[in-house]
């Protein structure tokens, strides 16, 4: 993929509130200098961290959790995406080259159980949301595709030109897409983003389609 920049447009806090928890607050941290791979934690209504054993394994150092991307598709059970990355810079922005790959992971608040439920495998497919059992996918080929998590055929979406910084952005049931290619500068200017988006529509008997 000759992709320099992938953005999600997010929330600025690793922060679940949701009526289908009970009101209750759920709070992801990344835990700064741990020795003993525990890297990620929890926390439900400010009371003891307890970790996220899926990601408190050998390199899982330097990833990041996609914020604003967590979701409550159960009762007792959030999920979200973490980028695995082997940049070990906080500070900085991680590039499409920072990128091990992308995963989807489920977390049980009853149990404490938390389990990768996707694995990208490497960084040429991008998980850009997910909702409802329905994987949002964003490939090598410049294409958004929708796949069930469990499994069957990728359906297309939405496709964009071939560009190096592409910013992904959900409103309700829209997906927004903005692209450009940095590359085709005009008197040392940056072009404006072109964009592009979907409508997910819902079916109330089989989920989103």
């Amino acid at each position: 993929m000759g992709l320099t920049f992938i953005t999600f447009l997010h929330k600025d806090a690793h922060y679940l509130k949701s009526d289908c928890l009970a009101g209750h607050d759920i709070a992801i941290k990344k835990n700064k200098g741990s020795s003993v791979y525990q890297y990620f934690s929890y926390q439900v209504d400010g009371g003891s961290k307890k970790p996220i054993d899926c990601f408190n394994k050998k390199g899982y150092a330097n990833s990041r959790l996609v914020k604003g991307y967590l979701t409550a598709d159960k009762e007792n059970e959030i999920r979200g995406i973490m980028c695995v990355s082997g940049n070990p810079i906080e500070s900085v922005s991680l590039n499409q080259g920072d990128i091990v790959r992308d995963m989807l992971f489920g977390l049980d608040l009853d149990t404490g159980e938390s389990q990768i439920l996707y694995d990208t495998k490497n960084n040429q497919t991008r998980i850009v949301g997910h909702e409802d059992g329905i994987l949002y996918l964003f490939k090598n080929d410049y294409k958004v595709y929708k796949q069930l998590l469990s499994g069957g055929e990728a359906t297309e979406i939405l496709s964009i030109p071939k560009s190096n910084d592409v910013i992904f952005d959900w409103c309700e049931d829209y997906l927004f897409v903005r692209y450009r290619d940095t590359n085709n500068r005009v008197d040392n200017q940056y072009p404006q983003y072109d964009i592009r988006g979907a409508k997910i529509t819902i079916d109330k008997d089989n989920g989103r389609i």
